[in-house]
């Protein structure tokens, strides 16, 4: 037998004594360049939105948010509340005035999620300065928005949402 048809048969013995679905796992986990991809892109069209009509259309991205994060959102936005009980700042680039520009940072993968330092850009500073942490989950070979980490407040968007929205429903309450 020639090494040719040793090296072809050892080849189909692989593939079909492999498990099922184990090539389909390990291609469908995006890695850190795919991380930082997202988070340009996410961040190129999110900065080209005009102001009045960015939350309708965050609201409308499915695709890029963690489901229970995109509705807790939506409630927060779409609730009255009193001034000063709400969000009073942008929460995709944790400030007040908008940077022209996030970059991504270092990324750092676990368990099917990743972890990627974001710094802004604006006019006026020098550098680049670190602005928070974009926590992103794989989900269907692609990366979605999972949960934002500020660094000046120490807490993460679901844990501020979920507080604003538990302190809604106990001021509603009689």
């Amino acid at each position: 037998m020639s090494v040719a048809i040793l090296v072809r048969t050892a080849a189909l013995l692989a593939a079909f004594t492999a498990p099922a679905g184990a090539a389909s796992i390990q291609a469908s986990q995006p890695g850190a360049a795919e991380a930082r991809a997202f988070v340009q892109s996410f961040y190129g069209w999110y900065l080209s939105r005009p102001d009045e009509h960015r939350e309708d259309e965050v609201l409308a991205r499915t695709q890029d948010f963690e489901p229970r994060l995109l509705q807790d959102l939506g409630k927060v936005w779409n609730e009255h509340l009193e001034p000063g009980d709400g969000l009073d700042f942008d929460v995709f680039t944790a400030c007040q005035e908008v940077p022209k520009q996030f970059l991504p940072g270092a990324v750092a993968l676990k368990n099917g999620r990743a972890t990627v330092a974001i710094r802004a850009v604006a006019p006026g500073f020098a550098d680049p300065w670190p602005a928070f942490d974009l926590e992103l989950e794989a989900k269907d070979g692609r990366w979605r928005i999972y949960d934002i980490h500020y660094h000046d407040t120490k807490t993460g968007l679901r844990r501020l949402l979920a507080k604003i929205l538990r302190n809604g429903a106990q001021a509603r309450q009689p």
